[in-house]
This record gives C-alpha cells, structure tokens and sequence, in this order.
C-alpha cells in the first residue's frame, strides 16, 4: 500500500471531494450537491463478491460459485462484464504480481491467471497446493497460498506466471486471511489468532511471534508494519504492532457489531467491511485511536472492500460490487441531550416538537431553534414510550406494553394525562386519520380506535396482519399495514368495525415504516431498500420499482421534494422526491460514529430534520439550501469542464485523453500526470488556450525528461478557470 503524499491529498481534496458548503442565502443550511453519493456504478455478478483487484476502471472481482468477473467502470454507459473466467467451485480471493493474478478456490486449488491482456485474461494453471484454498498473498518474489486446513504453501515467484512450490508449512487447523509484507507474512488463523513469519528464504519460513486475542480472525492487512485484523464476531477489528520482533501488541480497536470479514488500509486511514453494518472507514494516523471517518458504505451485506484515494470499492453478498463516493459526509451535531434521554420518535408542530423518550415519557420542547431545543415540560409515563403523534391539543403516546395515552398538550408547558387505552399487545406504532387512531400491534395486526371524543377512545376493531404489524398510515377510509416479514396489507376501513382485506403485496425483507407523500406511499424496507407504491387510487395502489437505499430503511420523513430515510447503519439519507414515483439518493447525512444503529422516526422542524438517536439525544442535520437557480447555464460558463476521458485504458503505450470543454470562448486549459505519491511526472498542456468542444491529448507513457514511466496506475488532472477534472489511466506493460 502507497503512503499518499501532501501533494495527492491536497489535489483531490480540492479538484473531487469538496466539503458541505452553506448557502449565501441560508448560512445554516447546506448544499447538498457537495455531499457524496453513491456511484451510480454497480455490477450484480449472480454469486457472492468478495473484495476485488482494481486497475484503473478494470476490476477483477472474485463472486463465489459465479466465478471471476472482470468489470469494465470506465464507460460512461455504466459497468460493463468484459469476461468471466468459470471453473471454480468457490472464488474467495486474489492476489498479483505483474501480469499475474492469483485466485483463492475455497472449496479447491489456487488458480493462476496470465492477466497480460487485462481484458482477456486467462488460466494457465490450477491444482497448486492442496485441499481448498482460503486465502492468497503475493510481495516480491514470493507467494503464499493458505488452505482451510491449516497448512501455507509457499512459492517462489520470480517467474509470477510460473511460480514454483517451495515448501508445505502446516501452521494451525485453519486460515482465513493472509497479508504480506517485505519478508513479513501475517497469517489470520481463525480462532487461533495471529501469526507472523519470516519468509524471507519461502523454503525455510520462520515463525516470528503470535497473538491470540480470544477471537475468531478473519481478514488481515499490513502497512508498514502495523497490522490490521478483523474479527467475525462483532468483534469489529483489532490493531497490532508488529514491527518487532516477538510478539505482536495491541495498539488499538474497532468497534463494531457486525462480523467483519475484509480489511483494506491505505495511507492513514483503513476500510473496514462489517456485513450488514457496511464499509467504515477510519482515520488511523494515531493506530492506537482510530477515528471513523465515514460509515454504513453499501446497499446490504459487505463482505469485501477496497480503498482507493477517491472512492471507496465495496463487495457484497447479493448487491454485486462497485465504486462509492467516500469523503466530506454531513454528520449531524447534538442538538439536545438531558438525563440520558433514550429518544425513540419525535414529531413537530409547528415550533413545538414532541418527543417519546422509553426512558423519560412525553417530552415537549420549544424548537424555534432546532439547534438549540428548549425543554417545555417532561410528562412521565409509565411503560417506555415508543412512539407519538399530536392531532391539535392532543397527543397519543404509544408505550411498549399493551397500553397508549391521551394527553391534552393544549399548554406546551403543562401537558396533562387524559387517559389510557388498552390494546391486544405491545404496541409499536401509531397513526392517525380522521377521528381514527390505528395502534400497530407487535406480533399482532392493527386496533382501531375511535377518538373522536379524544377522553374516550372506543376499540373498533383488529385489524389482521399475517406476520405481525410495524406500523401503518390511514389515508381516507383505507387502511396501508407495514407486515414484519409480510410486506404491504391494504384495508377497506369505511366501516372500521369490520376492516375489507383489499391487497396484498409481498416484498423481501422486513418491512419497518409506512409514509405517505400526496399520491404516494414509501415502504422502508429493512435489508431491501424503499418500495414505492402508486396511490393516486388508494383503493388500488400499484407497485413502483423498488430503490436501492444504503443501510437498513426503518422510517422516513417528508418535506415537500424531499424524503429523509433513517437507517440502521448508514444514518440518514436525503432522498429527491422531485418525481415522486421514482426517488434519487440525494446524500449521506448521518453516517459515522455514534448516530449509527439507533435512529428511528426522524421529524422536520424550521429548515432541519431532527433525528432521534437512542441513548444520545436530538440531533440536528440541517435542510437542503433551495437556492435560486441562475439564468446562465453550465454551457455559458467558460472554462467549466463536463468530462475527461481516457482511451484506451488501461493502455500500452499510448493512451488519448479526451476532454471535453463547453461555452463559446477559447480557455486555458493546463493537463497534468501525477504518480499515486502526488509526483507530478508529465506536463501535457501548460495554461494552453483551447477552443470549446471536445479536445483531445496524447500521452505516451513517458515523463517531462523523455524517460519511459513505471507500470501502474496515474491521475490525469485538467484545470481550467472554471474548474478542474480528474481521471485515473493505468499503464500495463
């Protein structure tokens, strides 16, 4: 792995990754357009991807029993499958040297691949080593292949397309990951810790030291050194000095509760894959206090992970693989705290926000300034407040046992309990329609309530829900239930006492919340993403392909066209709901560190969404700056740069880079080759004026002295007064 220079994090940071910026006319708000998505790139590969090779816009991504796909990104048309080499019963992992690419057969022998042809490439040879093959690693001259047995097979490579056997080494009864650096090999031995050797002559290794943290370990990497090594069982992952001899120390931990299965560290900071948790990265400069950079990368269950200076590649179980935005997420700040409050749903009106906390009852805050709420008043309750929603004077209160209760919050500063009303079972959730309360039931359907004469609430009628209810929305006399495992339930309610099973719609997953937007209904659909359904005709909803969403979608809020998903481990999502049927992720606005994994119900107050976190507080992420859009369009503006361009690429040894540059006046444009150290190697066009249109330059792989470059991967740079551009090309020789 390269260290990054001053010089490559400087001309990224400014030219890809800008920070959110405020607004001229709204300093407190922010310019969504400067927080990252997630590429639009993603290649679904039919078989479990697993942490893949990347040569520029090339990846090579081992998928299981699908094989290994080799994925051209480069093309504006999206990821397109190139090839795809068969004849593995499991491929789980790679490694190379050169022209040469090594895969991990897990229920069989590594295979070597001749890569010479990037695009094309293909086995020479199969059946090195014995029983099935875990893990593969290659430095230098020497690489190692590890078997689920227990036994490392040590080959010389100096040759990487006809490595030779060395030696058979048997080390423990399993390996599940092997990293190698200089001399150094780092073996994960599952429940047996880590190893290190010294494989410094591979036909006599020498064992150099071990750990063993009481875990099971699973992948592993190395930077000078300091060793990386997730645990499978929420164990998050472990760091270790190893740049002594004996045995390695603990420097640090991270945190998490997934099974973490791939670790990839690059420069000073370090990608972690936590399943269903996603990709974190960290900032390890300190390793003994790793800090999270950004969280819940990915659309389900991470199982692999690459981390590159721009993006972040993430490998999972069923979404495929592709590349992800990675840096200037928008986390929110704490904007109430008291007591230890254990918020669960938050609702507002107008200035007043409503909070059920499980641990404090009903609290009502003043939010004139959603960043700094002022407690009106705390009504205890006894049975863990869940959820609340307020219908004028009055707000119902949802507790976790069989119960809900009516409190007059006329007076913000005195709310007072009216009453109670008993439902079937525990309650967690609650919606409102006209003089109609629906209580949904854990493992049971719906109660409806008539609260008509809110200090007496009359039972209807249950509702039945086949897996149990999760929540629900009232729109008219029709009756939309969020089934746990059972998808979306539709009920005729014109005559409440006896509910008119209308549809049934199945969906994957889990469902968790129900929102209704004008003619539209979101489904948050735990594990699947948010199904939207067509409800101009509530009576006969009609269901909407299904949109992809980061983490697990439990609820959703929304404020005109714009939808905001909490989730359980990628935070909070801003949706674009400009065409309601069809949502765009927006950004990440929640995403590391403590607001993970325990928010639910956001609400919308005053140009913020307040987003309760469990066993935190409030937290506040500021609204979208609606900013008035200029007359002059991007095509009037000199000098702004729409795309840069690079073919062929990878290339040997010439490559044309292709720019594009809109407006009707002639710019300067300056085009630059840097090395992945931030070296500037070849200056292609100095402060050169060019003509509008597509242009093109060529460079043949040498640097400003005439010298031939290296081997590898280079970032093409263009600026203009209008902008600058970026593309990687890679030069395969």
């Amino acid at each position: 792995m390269s260290c990054l220079s001053p010089v490559l994090r400087s001309i990224i940071l400014a030219s890809l990754l800008a920070a959110p910026v405020a607004s001229a006319q709204n300093p407190d708000c922010l310019d969504y357009a400067q927080t990252p998505l997630p590429l639009p790139e993603f290649a679904n590969l039919g078989g479990e991807a697993r942490s893949p090779i990347i040569l520029g816009d090339i990846a090579y991504i081992p998928a299981g029993s699908a094989g290994l796909h080799i994925v051209n990104f480069g093309l504006s048309s999206g990821p397109v499958h190139v090839n795809t080499l068969t004849g593995f019963t499991e491929c789980r992992g790679l490694a190379r040297l050169g022209a040469a690419v090594y895969a991990a057969d897990d229920n069989g022998a590594m295979k070597v691949i001749d890569a010479t042809d990037l695009l094309s490439p293909v086995v020479i040879g199969s059946g090195y080593g014995a029983g099935q093959t875990s893990a593969v690693a290659a430095a230098g001259s020497t690489l190692v292949a590890g078997d689920t047995g227990g036994v490392l097979h040590l080959y010389d490579a100096s040759d990487p397309l006809a490595p030779v056997l060395v030696r058979h080494l048997n080390v423990a009864t399993t390996i599940t990951g092997l990293a190698l650096e200089g001399d150094r090999l780092y073996v994960a031995a599952g429940g047996e810790g880590l190893l290190v050797y010294d494989v410094s002559n591979p036909a006599s290794p020498v064992a150099n030291g071990g750990v063993n943290p009481g875990t099971t370990l699973w992948g592993v990497d190395v930077q000078d050194g300091i060793v990386y090594v997730t645990a499978l069982y929420g164990g998050g992952a472990l760091i270790y000095d190893a740049t002594g001899p004996g045995n390695p120390t603990l420097l640090g931990r991270i945190e998490s509760a997934g099974y973490c299965l791939a670790v990839d560290v690059r420069g000073s900071e370090v990608a972690v894959a936590c399943g269903q948790e996603g990709v974190a990265v960290y900032d390890v400069t300190d390793p003994a206090q790793p800090v999270r950079v950004v969280g819940g990368i990915g659309m389900g269950n991470a199982l692999g992970v690459v981390l590159e200076v721009d993006r972040v590649w993430v490998a999972e179980e069923a979404a495929g693989c592709g590349p992800w935005a990675r840096t200037g997420v928008v986390d929110p700040v704490l904007a109430y705290s008291q007591n230890a409050p254990v918020p669960e749903a938050v609702v507002t009106v107008g200035t007043t926000a409503y909070v059920a906390d499980s641990y404090r009852g009903l609290v009502i805050l003043d939010v004139s300034d959603p960043s700094q709420p002022l407690q009106q008043a705390v009504l205890p309750l006894y049975g863990d407040a869940i959820d609340v929603v307020v219908d004028g004077s009055i707000a119902y209160v949802a507790s976790q046992t069989s119960a809900f209760r009516v409190v007059d919050v006329s007076d913000p500063n005195l709310p007072s309990l009216i009453t109670s009303g008993t439902t079937n079972g525990t309650c967690e959730s609650l919606s409102l329609g006209d003089g109609i309360l629906a209580v949904s039931i854990y493992g049971d359907g719906v109660d409806l309530f008539d609260v008509s004469v809110p200090s007496n609430p009359l039972w209807l009628s249950n509702v039945p829900a086949s897996d149990g209810a999760r929540a629900s929305a009232l729109v008219g006399d029709v009756l939309f239930i969020a089934e746990n495992y059972g998808g979306l339930a539709v009920y005729d309610i014109a005559n409440p006492s006896v509910p008119l099973h209308l549809h049934q719609f199945a969906t994957d997953g889990r469902a968790a919340g129900v929102t209704v937007a004008g003619g539209a209904l979101y489904l948050s659909n735990q594990r699947e993403g948010l199904q939207v359904y067509d409800i101009s005709d509530p009576r006969n909803p009609v269901a909407e392909p299904e949109v992809a969403v980061p983490g697990w979608p439990l609820d959703m809020v929304v404020d005109g066209n714009r939808g905001y998903v909490a989730t359980d481990f990628s935070g909070l999502v801003a949706m674009d709901l400009s065409d309601p049927l069809q949502p765009r992720i927006e950004a990440l606005l929640a995403s590391s560190g403590e607001f993970l994994g325990r928010v639910f119900r956001p609400a919308l107050s005053g140009g913020a969404v307040l987003l309760p976190v469990r066993g935190v507080g409030l937290a506040l992420v500021r609204d979208h700056c609606f900013t008035t859009p200029s007359p002059v369009s991007d095509r009037e503006i000199p000098g702004a740069l729409l795309a840069v361009a690079l073919a062929p690429n990878p290339f040997n040894p010439r490559t044309t880079i292709r720019l594009m540059i809109p407006g009707q006046a002639a710019v300067s444009v300056t085009l630059d080759v840097y090395d992945l150290e931030g070296r500037r190697v070849r200056r292609l066009a100095a402060a050169q004026l060019v003509e509008p249109g597509l242009r093109e330059w060529s460079w043949s792989g040498m640097d400003d002295d005439g010298r031939p470059v290296a081997s590898g991967v280079y970032l093409v740079r263009a600026v203009t007064p209008g902008g600058s551009t970026n593309a990687k090309a890679v030069l395969l020789k």
